[in-house]
């Protein structure tokens, strides 16, 4: 019965010992990169979970605003100039909201 193929058996060991793991440094890169692999996907906390597609919904209400602007230019009683005013501010707001997101990834858990 004590073959050796029983983990409760005692004996010598006649398995050889591998020495083509590499060195320490080599182990260690090693499983590093196994472990960036292995991570989950950072999340946004409970509280935070509508937020992208809130600030999505916002970036696409704020283009078709701008776009109905960019149509009223064609009426010769409105203010190009307080169009434009307009304009440059909906794209200030959406590349402020487009830029949320990559400071949103720093708070995810």
């Amino acid at each position: 019965m004590n073959n050796g193929n029983s983990p409760y058996s005692t004996g010598f060991n006649d398995k050889n010992i591998r020495l083509d793991q590499g060195t320490l440094a080599d182990q260690i890169a090693k499983y590093k990169q196994e472990e960036v692999n292995h991570k989950a996907e950072m999340k946004l906390p409970h509280e935070l979970a509508g937020i992208e597609r809130l600030l999505g919904d916002t970036f696409v209400s704020l283009t078709t605003i701008r776009n109905m602007l960019s149509h009223a230019e064609q009426n010769k009683e409105i203010s190009r100039h307080t169009l434009d005013v307009v304009k440059d501010k909906i794209d200030t707001i959406n590349k402020i909201v487009l830029d949320i997101p990559d400071d949103l990834s720093k708070i995810g858990i």
